[in-house]
């Protein structure tokens, strides 16, 4: 059996070790060493600053798949929320909001009162339910953003729900690394 002339990486000792020995214990200081070879060299490294850089390591890998999460939840997130917004009448995109429902609705609804005063003064007819009509879609138009402002609402609440609970692991996995 071939022995191989080696340095503790602990304490210095010198060893003999076995030709085909990956592990080592050194009789001096008592440290578990594991045997790496080279082209032409060979040396020990302990063991557990082996197992400690693979746990720092693994921490990190962990800490960079919870932040691509975050990322995935919040592309996500933009993705649900555009699916939420309403049409401005200037064509763009807003939030829907219960208030601004609310509001508009009231609105319409004092302009058809007016308009069915009007129209009442100027003799009636069939034209008399128009307003009526307008005033119905207006209120199915503030039912519908009212609901989806509930939608958006809860779904939100579900998204930074789930993004606190990732930052809190985030920040576990960084503290455990320090």
């Amino acid at each position: 059996m071939e022995l191989v002339s080696l340095s503790c990486n602990q304490c210095g000792a010198p060893l003999r070790v076995p030709g085909a020995a990956r592990f080592v214990t050194c009789n001096h200081c008592g440290a578990q060493l594991q045997v790496q070879r080279g082209d032409s060299a060979a040396w020990t490294e302990v063991v557990e600053r082996l197992q400690e850089g693979q746990e720092s390591v693994d921490r990190r890998l962990a800490a960079i798949e919870v932040e691509n999460e975050i990322a995935r939840l919040d592309r996500a997130w933009d993705r649900e929320r555009e699916g939420y917004q309403v049409t401005t009448k200037h064509g763009g995109r807003q939030d829907p909001s219960a208030t601004a429902s609310i509001v508009g609705f009231v609105a319409v609804t004092i302009v058809g009162l007016i308009m069915v005063g009007g129209i009442g003064t100027a003799g009636g007819g069939p034209i008399m339910f128009v307003p009526f009509v307008i005033i119905g879609a207006a209120g199915i138009a503030m039912l519908n953003s009212i609901s989806k402002a509930k939608q958006m609402a809860d779904g939100k609440q579900r998204y930074q729900r789930k993004r606190r609970d990732l930052l809190r692991k985030l920040e576990d996995l960084r503290g455990a690394s320090e």
